[in-house]
Protein backbone atom coordinates (compact mmCIF):
# COMPACT_ATOMS: atom_id res chain seq x y z
CA UNK A 1 0.00 0.00 0.00
CA UNK A 2 1.46 3.61 -0.55
CA UNK A 3 1.97 6.17 1.54
CA UNK A 4 2.45 8.96 0.28
CA UNK A 5 3.74 12.63 2.69
CA UNK A 6 1.34 15.11 1.13
CA UNK A 7 2.89 18.67 0.83
CA UNK A 8 1.31 22.02 1.87
CA UNK A 9 -0.47 21.61 5.44
CA UNK A 10 2.24 20.47 7.97
CA UNK A 11 1.49 17.79 10.51
CA UNK A 12 2.56 20.97 13.31
CA UNK A 13 -0.55 22.95 11.85
CA UNK A 14 -2.48 19.41 11.54
CA UNK A 15 -2.22 18.85 14.94
CA UNK A 16 -3.84 22.32 15.99
CA UNK A 17 -7.17 21.53 13.34
CA UNK A 18 -7.55 17.67 15.05
CA UNK A 19 -11.10 16.95 16.89
CA UNK A 20 -11.81 14.07 18.60
CA UNK A 21 -14.96 13.47 19.95
CA UNK A 22 -16.45 10.44 22.09
CA UNK A 23 -19.31 9.69 19.49
CA UNK A 24 -19.21 7.62 16.15
CA UNK A 25 -20.73 6.72 13.65
CA UNK A 26 -20.66 3.36 11.88
CA UNK A 27 -22.37 3.25 7.89
CA UNK A 28 -20.60 0.06 5.51
CA UNK A 29 -23.49 1.75 2.64
CA UNK A 30 -25.98 3.95 1.76
CA UNK A 31 -27.34 2.83 -1.71
CA UNK A 32 -29.90 0.53 -2.83
CA UNK A 33 -33.34 -0.08 -1.25
CA UNK A 34 -35.88 -2.81 -1.18
CA UNK A 35 -39.52 -3.07 -0.23
CA UNK A 36 -39.78 -5.59 3.22
CA UNK A 37 -42.88 -6.82 4.74
CA UNK A 38 -43.62 -8.37 8.47
CA UNK A 39 -39.63 -9.12 9.60
CA UNK A 40 -37.38 -8.49 11.97
CA UNK A 41 -33.86 -7.30 10.65
CA UNK A 42 -30.89 -7.60 13.14
CA UNK A 43 -27.34 -6.28 12.60
CA UNK A 44 -24.10 -7.25 14.65
CA UNK A 45 -21.78 -4.55 14.47
CA UNK A 46 -17.71 -4.58 15.79
CA UNK A 47 -17.76 -0.38 16.88
CA UNK A 48 -14.58 1.37 17.07
CA UNK A 49 -13.94 2.44 20.68
CA UNK A 50 -17.04 0.44 22.25
CA UNK A 51 -20.06 2.29 23.69
CA UNK A 52 -21.78 3.43 26.64
CA UNK A 53 -25.17 5.12 24.72
CA UNK A 54 -26.08 4.02 21.65
CA UNK A 55 -28.86 4.06 18.72
CA UNK A 56 -29.85 2.97 15.45
CA UNK A 57 -30.72 5.13 12.55
CA UNK A 58 -33.34 4.15 9.92
CA UNK A 59 -34.09 5.50 6.12
CA UNK A 60 -36.85 5.85 3.48
CA UNK A 61 -36.08 5.99 -0.04
CA UNK A 62 -39.71 5.98 -0.69
CA UNK A 63 -42.63 8.62 -1.46
CA UNK A 64 -44.67 6.36 0.96
CA UNK A 65 -44.00 6.57 5.00
CA UNK A 66 -43.37 3.33 7.11
CA UNK A 67 -43.38 2.48 10.53
CA UNK A 68 -40.51 0.70 12.94
CA UNK A 69 -42.56 -0.96 15.27
CA UNK A 70 -40.28 -2.15 18.08
CA UNK A 71 -36.54 -2.12 18.22
CA UNK A 72 -34.11 -3.53 20.69
CA UNK A 73 -29.83 -3.93 21.34
CA UNK A 74 -27.91 -6.03 23.66
CA UNK A 75 -24.26 -6.67 23.77
CA UNK A 76 -22.51 -10.04 22.61
CA UNK A 77 -19.07 -11.52 22.98
CA UNK A 78 -18.92 -13.63 20.17
CA UNK A 79 -20.78 -12.80 16.67
CA UNK A 80 -21.06 -16.53 15.33
CA UNK A 81 -24.94 -15.99 15.03
CA UNK A 82 -27.98 -13.92 16.04
CA UNK A 83 -27.68 -14.39 19.30
CA UNK A 84 -26.18 -12.58 22.41
CA UNK A 85 -23.69 -14.87 23.78
CA UNK A 86 -21.13 -15.12 26.43
CA UNK A 87 -17.61 -15.21 25.79
CA UNK A 88 -18.45 -19.07 26.45
CA UNK A 89 -20.34 -19.09 23.58
CA UNK A 90 -23.78 -19.78 25.64
CA UNK A 91 -26.88 -17.48 24.57
CA UNK A 92 -27.68 -15.15 27.63
CA UNK A 93 -30.65 -12.89 26.23
CA UNK A 94 -30.08 -9.88 26.98
CA UNK A 95 -32.15 -7.65 24.71
CA UNK A 96 -33.22 -3.73 25.77
CA UNK A 97 -35.36 -2.10 23.97
CA UNK A 98 -34.88 1.30 22.26
CA UNK A 99 -37.27 3.86 22.04
CA UNK A 100 -38.14 7.24 20.00
CA UNK A 101 -39.65 9.72 22.38
CA UNK A 102 -37.46 12.08 20.55
CA UNK A 103 -39.25 11.63 17.56
CA UNK A 104 -36.37 10.52 15.05
CA UNK A 105 -34.38 13.67 16.14
CA UNK A 106 -31.11 14.14 17.92
CA UNK A 107 -31.67 14.37 21.67
CA UNK A 108 -29.20 14.73 24.81
CA UNK A 109 -28.66 10.95 26.12
CA UNK A 110 -30.61 9.98 29.58
CA UNK A 111 -33.12 13.51 28.05
CA UNK A 112 -36.47 11.22 27.30
CA UNK A 113 -38.78 9.20 28.67
CA UNK A 114 -39.00 6.05 27.17
CA UNK A 115 -42.09 5.78 26.21
CA UNK A 116 -42.63 5.96 22.29
CA UNK A 117 -41.59 2.08 20.91
CA UNK A 118 -42.43 3.04 17.24
CA UNK A 119 -41.54 5.74 15.14
CA UNK A 120 -42.52 6.94 11.23
CA UNK A 121 -40.20 7.19 8.67
CA UNK A 122 -41.25 10.04 6.66
CA UNK A 123 -41.03 10.16 2.78
CA UNK A 124 -37.71 10.78 0.75
CA UNK A 125 -36.66 10.65 -2.12
CA UNK A 126 -34.76 8.35 -4.34
CA UNK A 127 -31.70 10.18 -4.79
CA UNK A 128 -31.89 12.12 -0.76
CA UNK A 129 -33.60 9.56 1.90
CA UNK A 130 -35.04 10.61 4.83
CA UNK A 131 -33.51 9.49 7.95
CA UNK A 132 -35.10 9.05 11.36
CA UNK A 133 -32.87 8.13 14.48
CA UNK A 134 -33.81 6.22 18.18
CA UNK A 135 -33.12 7.65 21.49
CA UNK A 136 -29.80 7.53 22.78
CA UNK A 137 -29.33 3.98 24.96
CA UNK A 138 -27.35 3.34 28.00
CA UNK A 139 -25.60 -0.35 27.44
CA UNK A 140 -22.80 -2.33 28.60
CA UNK A 141 -20.64 -3.77 26.29
CA UNK A 142 -19.50 -7.31 26.82
CA UNK A 143 -15.38 -7.97 26.71
CA UNK A 144 -15.32 -9.93 23.47
CA UNK A 145 -13.74 -13.57 23.60
CA UNK A 146 -10.94 -12.85 21.68
CA UNK A 147 -9.47 -9.82 23.06
CA UNK A 148 -10.29 -7.39 20.03
CA UNK A 149 -11.00 -3.84 21.73
CA UNK A 150 -14.08 -3.14 19.01
CA UNK A 151 -17.14 -4.00 21.14
CA UNK A 152 -20.02 -5.93 19.76
CA UNK A 153 -22.87 -4.52 19.20
CA UNK A 154 -26.13 -6.26 18.26
CA UNK A 155 -29.73 -4.44 16.86
CA UNK A 156 -32.67 -5.67 16.03
CA UNK A 157 -35.47 -3.91 14.24
CA UNK A 158 -39.20 -5.20 13.27
CA UNK A 159 -41.36 -3.37 10.78
CA UNK A 160 -44.96 -4.96 10.80
CA UNK A 161 -46.20 -3.59 7.38
CA UNK A 162 -44.58 -2.46 4.03
CA UNK A 163 -40.98 -0.60 4.94
CA UNK A 164 -38.19 -0.21 2.93
CA UNK A 165 -34.61 -1.76 4.13
CA UNK A 166 -31.19 -1.45 3.17
CA UNK A 167 -29.31 -3.61 0.92
CA UNK A 168 -25.96 -4.60 -0.19
CA UNK A 169 -24.72 -6.58 -2.65
CA UNK A 170 -23.06 -9.79 -1.38
CA UNK A 171 -21.67 -11.33 1.86
CA UNK A 172 -18.29 -11.03 1.90
CA UNK A 173 -18.73 -8.20 4.25
CA UNK A 174 -17.61 -11.03 6.55
CA UNK A 175 -14.90 -12.02 5.80
CA UNK A 176 -12.12 -9.97 7.78
CA UNK A 177 -9.52 -8.78 5.12
CA UNK A 178 -12.65 -6.83 3.64
CA UNK A 179 -14.13 -5.05 6.62
CA UNK A 180 -10.69 -4.71 8.36
CA UNK A 181 -12.16 -5.65 11.90
CA UNK A 182 -15.61 -3.72 11.02
CA UNK A 183 -17.91 -6.16 10.97
CA UNK A 184 -21.46 -5.63 9.25
CA UNK A 185 -23.53 -8.65 9.48
CA UNK A 186 -26.90 -8.56 8.96
CA UNK A 187 -30.13 -11.61 9.80
CA UNK A 188 -34.07 -11.04 9.04
CA UNK A 189 -36.53 -13.72 10.07
CA UNK A 190 -40.61 -13.66 9.56
CA UNK A 191 -42.58 -11.98 12.75
CA UNK A 192 -41.73 -10.28 15.31
CA UNK A 193 -38.16 -11.65 17.06
CA UNK A 194 -36.85 -8.39 18.64
CA UNK A 195 -36.37 -10.37 21.52
CA UNK A 196 -36.43 -14.11 20.49
CA UNK A 197 -33.70 -16.47 20.68
CA UNK A 198 -34.64 -17.98 17.78
CA UNK A 199 -31.78 -17.97 14.91
CA UNK A 200 -32.59 -15.95 12.52
CA UNK A 201 -30.89 -16.22 8.34
CA UNK A 202 -28.21 -13.98 6.73
CA UNK A 203 -29.13 -12.39 4.50
CA UNK A 204 -28.29 -9.40 2.01
CA UNK A 205 -30.73 -6.55 3.88
CA UNK A 206 -31.27 -5.12 6.16
CA UNK A 207 -34.04 -2.30 8.57
CA UNK A 208 -31.37 -0.79 10.31
CA UNK A 209 -28.93 1.45 7.84
CA UNK A 210 -25.95 3.40 10.48
CA UNK A 211 -25.08 2.52 14.32
CA UNK A 212 -23.84 5.33 16.23
CA UNK A 213 -22.55 5.03 20.08
CA UNK A 214 -20.81 7.21 22.58
CA UNK A 215 -18.38 5.91 24.61
CA UNK A 216 -15.23 6.91 27.38
CA UNK A 217 -12.94 6.92 24.38
CA UNK A 218 -12.44 9.91 22.41
CA UNK A 219 -11.64 9.93 18.54
CA UNK A 220 -12.82 10.20 15.21
CA UNK A 221 -15.72 9.70 12.82
CA UNK A 222 -14.63 9.67 8.94
CA UNK A 223 -16.96 10.39 6.46
CA UNK A 224 -16.67 10.26 2.12
CA UNK A 225 -19.28 12.15 0.41
CA UNK A 226 -19.45 11.42 -3.44
CA UNK A 227 -20.45 9.22 -6.26
CA UNK A 228 -19.53 5.34 -6.91
CA UNK A 229 -15.72 5.73 -6.68
CA UNK A 230 -16.19 6.92 -3.18
CA UNK A 231 -19.34 4.24 -2.49
CA UNK A 232 -16.15 1.51 -3.50
CA UNK A 233 -17.64 0.26 -6.20
CA UNK A 234 -15.68 -2.78 -8.23
CA UNK A 235 -14.34 -3.16 -5.09
CA UNK A 236 -14.71 -6.90 -4.02
CA UNK A 237 -17.67 -6.25 -1.76
CA UNK A 238 -18.30 -2.84 -3.63
CA UNK A 239 -18.25 -0.69 -0.53
CA UNK A 240 -14.37 -1.30 0.29
CA UNK A 241 -13.44 1.82 -0.93
CA UNK A 242 -10.49 3.82 -0.12
CA UNK A 243 -12.09 5.62 2.90
CA UNK A 244 -12.48 2.77 4.62
CA UNK A 245 -8.98 1.11 4.41
CA UNK A 246 -7.34 4.19 5.22
CA UNK A 247 -9.47 4.92 8.22
CA UNK A 248 -9.12 1.11 9.34
CA UNK A 249 -5.58 1.31 9.16
CA UNK A 250 -5.26 4.43 11.38
CA UNK A 251 -8.28 3.14 14.22
CA UNK A 252 -6.33 1.71 17.06
CA UNK A 253 -7.57 1.40 20.92
CA UNK A 254 -6.17 4.41 21.98
CA UNK A 255 -7.70 6.57 19.06
CA UNK A 256 -10.18 4.53 17.45
CA UNK A 257 -11.96 5.98 13.97
CA UNK A 258 -14.96 4.90 12.64
CA UNK A 259 -16.07 5.48 9.06
CA UNK A 260 -19.44 6.80 7.35
CA UNK A 261 -19.65 5.39 3.64
CA UNK A 262 -21.53 8.83 1.86
CA UNK A 263 -20.75 7.21 -1.68
CA UNK A 264 -23.97 6.59 -3.87
CA UNK A 265 -23.09 5.14 -7.08
CA UNK A 266 -24.51 6.84 -10.15
CA UNK A 267 -25.04 10.36 -8.69
CA UNK A 268 -23.81 13.90 -10.10
CA UNK A 269 -22.05 16.22 -8.19
CA UNK A 270 -25.50 17.97 -7.48
CA UNK A 271 -26.69 14.80 -5.30
CA UNK A 272 -24.53 13.77 -3.80
CA UNK A 273 -23.93 17.51 -2.44
CA UNK A 274 -27.49 17.56 -1.59
CA UNK A 275 -27.70 14.81 0.25
CA UNK A 276 -24.73 15.51 1.79
CA UNK A 277 -25.59 18.44 3.55
CA UNK A 278 -27.96 16.10 5.39
CA UNK A 279 -25.13 13.07 5.85
CA UNK A 280 -22.46 16.08 7.66
CA UNK A 281 -25.46 17.51 9.90
CA UNK A 282 -26.62 14.04 10.78
CA UNK A 283 -23.26 12.22 12.01
CA UNK A 284 -20.76 15.28 12.45
CA UNK A 285 -18.00 13.65 11.26
CA UNK A 286 -14.60 14.82 12.49
CA UNK A 287 -13.20 14.51 9.20
CA UNK A 288 -14.94 14.58 5.84
CA UNK A 289 -13.44 14.13 2.49
CA UNK A 290 -15.50 15.34 0.03
CA UNK A 291 -15.25 14.30 -3.78
CA UNK A 292 -14.88 17.89 -5.81
CA UNK A 293 -15.81 16.01 -9.07
CA UNK A 294 -17.51 13.14 -10.91
CA UNK A 295 -17.53 11.47 -14.34
CA UNK A 296 -21.35 11.50 -13.89
CA UNK A 297 -21.99 14.82 -14.44
CA UNK A 298 -21.51 16.46 -18.04
CA UNK A 299 -18.12 16.30 -19.02
CA UNK A 300 -17.56 20.55 -19.68
CA UNK A 301 -15.44 22.60 -18.10
CA UNK A 302 -18.62 25.14 -16.65
CA UNK A 303 -19.64 21.58 -14.81
CA UNK A 304 -16.61 21.25 -13.44
CA UNK A 305 -16.57 24.66 -12.07
CA UNK A 306 -20.19 24.14 -10.62
CA UNK A 307 -18.93 21.07 -8.72
CA UNK A 308 -15.63 22.46 -7.81
CA UNK A 309 -17.73 25.26 -6.58
CA UNK A 310 -20.23 23.08 -4.54
CA UNK A 311 -17.44 20.84 -3.05
CA UNK A 312 -15.69 24.25 -1.09
CA UNK A 313 -19.34 25.18 -0.41
CA UNK A 314 -19.87 21.75 1.19
CA UNK A 315 -16.06 21.86 2.93
CA UNK A 316 -17.37 24.91 4.66
CA UNK A 317 -20.35 23.21 6.23
CA UNK A 318 -17.57 20.52 7.74
CA UNK A 319 -16.19 23.59 9.33
CA UNK A 320 -18.56 24.96 10.77
CA UNK A 321 -19.47 21.44 12.44
CA UNK A 322 -16.45 21.54 13.84
CA UNK A 323 -14.71 18.92 11.56
CA UNK A 324 -11.46 19.20 8.74
CA UNK A 325 -12.56 18.70 5.14
CA UNK A 326 -9.98 16.81 3.07
CA UNK A 327 -10.44 16.60 -0.59
CA UNK A 328 -8.88 14.22 -3.32
CA UNK A 329 -7.81 14.82 -7.29
CA UNK A 330 -10.54 13.17 -9.78
CA UNK A 331 -9.53 10.07 -11.68
CA UNK A 332 -8.91 9.58 -14.73
CA UNK A 333 -11.81 7.86 -16.76
CA UNK A 334 -12.50 6.18 -19.80
CA UNK A 335 -15.89 8.11 -20.66
CA UNK A 336 -13.75 11.07 -21.47
CA UNK A 337 -13.24 11.16 -25.03
CA UNK A 338 -11.78 14.29 -26.01
CA UNK A 339 -9.10 16.78 -24.94
CA UNK A 340 -11.51 19.07 -24.38
CA UNK A 341 -13.23 17.32 -21.74
CA UNK A 342 -9.96 15.65 -19.84
CA UNK A 343 -9.00 19.34 -19.75
CA UNK A 344 -12.23 20.45 -17.66
CA UNK A 345 -11.00 17.31 -15.36
CA UNK A 346 -7.49 18.72 -15.49
CA UNK A 347 -8.86 22.21 -14.38
CA UNK A 348 -10.50 20.46 -10.88
CA UNK A 349 -7.12 18.63 -10.51
CA UNK A 350 -4.50 21.47 -10.85
CA UNK A 351 -7.26 24.27 -8.85
CA UNK A 352 -7.01 21.32 -6.04
CA UNK A 353 -3.20 20.98 -5.96
CA UNK A 354 -2.53 25.01 -5.81
CA UNK A 355 -4.59 24.97 -2.94
CA UNK A 356 -2.95 22.22 -1.50
CA UNK A 357 0.80 23.59 -2.16
CA UNK A 358 -0.54 27.28 -0.67
CA UNK A 359 -0.88 25.17 2.47
CA UNK A 360 -5.04 25.73 2.07
CA UNK A 361 -6.50 22.16 2.18
CA UNK A 362 -5.84 18.66 2.37
CA UNK A 363 -5.17 16.49 -0.53
CA UNK A 364 -5.22 13.30 -1.65
CA UNK A 365 -4.04 12.71 -4.90
CA UNK A 366 -5.42 9.85 -6.49
CA UNK A 367 -4.71 11.46 -10.19
CA UNK A 368 -1.24 10.96 -10.04
CA UNK A 369 -1.12 7.57 -8.93
CA UNK A 370 -3.77 6.42 -11.13
CA UNK A 371 -3.09 7.97 -14.14
CA UNK A 372 -1.00 6.11 -17.17
CA UNK A 373 0.14 9.77 -18.25
CA UNK A 374 -1.71 10.02 -21.67
CA UNK A 375 -3.90 12.56 -22.53
CA UNK A 376 -6.78 12.25 -22.02
CA UNK A 377 -5.56 10.23 -18.88
CA UNK A 378 -6.41 6.25 -18.58
CA UNK A 379 -6.28 4.72 -15.34
CA UNK A 380 -3.94 1.99 -15.49
CA UNK A 381 -4.95 -1.39 -16.51
CA UNK A 382 -4.07 -3.24 -13.47
CA UNK A 383 -5.98 -0.90 -10.94
CA UNK A 384 -9.43 -0.81 -12.66
CA UNK A 385 -12.41 -2.97 -13.59
CA UNK A 386 -13.60 -1.35 -16.54
CA UNK A 387 -11.88 2.02 -17.08
CA UNK A 388 -13.72 4.16 -14.43
CA UNK A 389 -13.81 2.53 -11.33
CA UNK A 390 -11.35 1.12 -9.44
CA UNK A 391 -10.08 -2.84 -8.45
CA UNK A 392 -9.02 -4.06 -5.01
CA UNK A 393 -5.78 -3.32 -6.15
CA UNK A 394 -6.96 0.52 -7.32
CA UNK A 395 -8.94 0.86 -4.12
CA UNK A 396 -5.52 -0.23 -2.11
CA UNK A 397 -3.45 2.80 -3.49
CA UNK A 398 -5.48 5.11 -2.88
CA UNK A 399 -6.64 3.92 0.50
CA UNK A 400 -2.73 4.65 1.23
CA UNK A 401 -2.67 8.19 -0.26
CA UNK A 402 -5.68 8.66 1.95
CA UNK A 403 -4.05 7.44 5.12
CA UNK A 404 -1.30 9.82 4.67
CA UNK A 405 -3.70 12.28 4.71
CA UNK A 406 -5.09 11.66 7.67
CA UNK A 407 -2.09 10.93 9.71
CA UNK A 408 -1.62 14.56 9.47
CA UNK A 409 -5.12 14.97 11.58
CA UNK A 410 -5.69 11.84 13.71
CA UNK A 411 -2.96 9.65 14.42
Amino acid sequence: MAIIQPPGINARRAVVLKTPQTRRAQRVHIRGFTGITGRTSHVTAAMAGGYTWVRAWFANDSATPFTVDKLTFAATAVATDSNPRDAGGTSIGGWVQGWFDGAGVDTLPGSTAQTAASITVPAGTAANPSYVCSDWLLLAPIDRADGDWRRYLMCRAYTSGASRWATRPDLTWDSPTVNLGRLWTMYDGAGDQTTTATLLTEGLRGATLALEAISDRSGHVFMAVGDSLTQGQGSTSDYATWGHIASAALSTSALPMSFVNAGWSGQTTLQFYDRGRGEIARFRPTICAIAPWSPNDTLDLANAQRGYSRAMAMAQQVRDGGGIPVFWTPMPTDRITTTTQEDARLWVVNKLRGLRDSGNILLADFDVLLTDGAYPARIKASLTVDGTHLNDAGYALCGGAMQAVLRLVAA
